[in-house]
């Protein structure tokens, strides 16, 4: 059987969340779903007719299939509670994603390499976590970030050849992953991170997946020491030390009030607990108030819905920007825009600015 095929069948089945058994029923079970099991395997072809309802049925395009790679060094954050069946759905629709991204680089010569900062130069993890504040500081300095807020991580990430994808997924247990496609470093977001009470997490999930493409060597489980590297990087990247003394100052503090926080959030996008643990890790408020704080943070259900939104943009915009210029440059169809890559031209696209006849 045309291997592609089998590949692509049983990625769409996963995205779309069904069984073999649904995926029978799906196409007026004229196969068994033991049958179906054998064309996912490569092991025996479907009749044109059979091949023709699975298409429909999956939503598989039948002029061109395109092979899917499977995803490498797959690392979920914070995934406690989701179900396998979840996992694999977002996963698979990760897959195609990132094929289709490789495909449109492809095609409009647009590939963008990723060069770790720290390659040959890894820091040295046998310390207290404290060294994380110095590496979150240099990778500023390498990338010319300054140490103001970082206002679009999406944007920055994908300029540094970091594939990023925001995936629709049913279960808040779902944050994030990063993974790799034939080297290439790619971070899996969840969709419904964009809310704007969200995003502050959006935002730390970006950092943190950031750490483990940066420092493979910690092949952190949650909750391992490793782990702590990790998020203490995060929290240092997005609310950095001296930007933290300045708005707080750096003599130890007794108090700090809510405006303050939410003026904070506001101009890192972190949220308020984010902000308070680097308070505390920079020594600005003792552990005794971090504990208080964390009280008071628990009794008003701020854990469900943190206060105050941040409404900066954290958007990927890279791939939609390929697939338009492949467009203009006829690398890629109208059609195949839409239905292919997923991402019709929009009206503002369609307008030539410096050619407008």
């Amino acid at each position: 059987m045309n291997t592609t095929f089998a590949s692509q069948m049983k990625n769409r089945r996963k995205v779309r969340r069904m069984s073999l058994r649904a995926l029978r029923d799906a196409i007026g079970g004229v196969v068994s779903h033991e049958m179906l099991a054998r064309y996912e395997r490569g092991e025996a072809e479907p009749r044109a007719d059979v091949a023709e309802r699975l298409r429909s049925a999956l939503g598989i395009l039948d002029d061109v299939v395109l092979p899917m790679e499977p995803l490498q060094n797959i690392q979920f954050r914070a995934s406690y509670g989701l179900p396998q069946k979840e996992r694999d759905a977002i996963i698979a629709g990760a897959t195609e994603h990132f094929n289709l991204y490789r495909e449109v680089e492809r095609r409009v010569g647009a590939d963008t390499p990723f060069r770790n900062p720290f390659e040959g130069a890894a820091p040295d993890f046998s310390g207290d976590t404290d060294v994380m504040e110095d590496v979150a500081d240099e990778l500023r300095r390498r990338w010319d970030l300054g140490f103001g807020p970082l206002p679009n991580l999406c944007y920055l990430l994908e300029r540094k050849g970091i594939k990023i994808f925001e995936a629709e997924s049913r279960e808040f247990a779902f944050n994030g992953f990063s993974a790799e496609l034939d080297g290439c470093p790619l971070i899996c977001v969840a969709q419904w991170l964009n809310d704007t009470i969200y995003l502050p997490r959006k935002r730390m999930t970006l950092a943190h997946e950031l750490a483990h493409i940066l420092f493979p060597q910690l092949d952190a489980e949650e909750g391992s020491e490793e782990e702590y590297y990790i998020q203490h990087f995060a929290g240092a990247l997005l609310v950095p030390r001296a930007a933290l003394f300045e708005a707080l100052g750096d003599a130890p503090r007794d108090s700090v009030q809510l405006g303050e926080l939410l003026e904070l959030k506001h101009y890192f996008g972190a949220s308020l607990k984010a902000i308070m643990i680097r308070a505390w890790q920079l020594g600005i408020v003792s552990p005794d108030a971090q504990t208080r704080w964390e009280a008071y943070y628990a009794s008003h259900r701020y854990l469900d819905k943190d206060p105050g939104a941040y409404a900066v943009p954290e958007h990927s915009e890279r791939y939609r920007q390929l697939v338009a210029r492949g467009v203009l440059c006829g690398a890629i169809s109208r059609d195949e825009a839409a239905s292919r890559f997923n991402a019709p031209p929009t009206p503002e696209m369609d307008i030539n600015v410096i050619n407008p006849s």
